[in-house]
């Protein structure tokens, strides 16, 4: 009999032994993967605040049909990308620049210049953008991102 209840002791031993490697081993790979998935959600926030000013700068020069409507125009000392478009046969440009560490939107009236610049809306926050227009037409916008990083963009007026 005693020879049998130590026998069953070690298999119980064993088994436990042999679960708590596997639920250490668990642990450890789910340690792992949340880390990992922690990384990669860092990457893609770093990555989206990065382009998508760009992305954003890019849509709006598209949904303008005309290159002549888009241009650079410099108020106040500020560099704004202008597009003008025609929106209930009036002309109103809407102004894209950097303000304040912000990207920022201002509708206007084509040649109403009673506005501050603080008054657009704040669309992304981003530390600063250089636009320069190339002889094709196309917009060249350097933009730093809120973390310093720098991207460039060129974009082409007419799709």
């Amino acid at each position: 009999m005693r020879y049998g209840s130590r026998k069953h002791s070690i298999d119980i031993l064993f088994i436990l032994l042999l679960f708590s490697g596997f639920l250490m081993a668990s642990l450890l790979l789910v340690t792992m993967g949340t880390r990992e998935y922690r990384n990669i959600v860092r990457s893609m926030q770093a990555n989206s605040s990065l382009l998508t000013p760009s992305a954003y700068l890019m849509q709006t020069v598209h949904q303008n049909k005309a290159e002549e409507s888009v241009y650079i125009e410099e108020i106040d000392g500020v560099q704004t990308l202008a597009v003008e478009r025609e929106i209930a046969g009036g002309m109103y440009v809407t102004r894209i620049y950097v303000y304040d560490e912000n990207l920022r939107e201002m509708l206007t009236p084509k040649g109403n210049y009673d506005f501050t610049l603080a008054a657009g809306t704040r669309i992304l926050p981003v530390r600063g953008m250089e636009l320069e227009m190339a002889e094709n037409r196309a917009v060249i916008a350097h933009i730093t991102d809120e973390t310093g990083r720098r991207e460039t963009c060129v974009i082409a007026a007419a799709p």
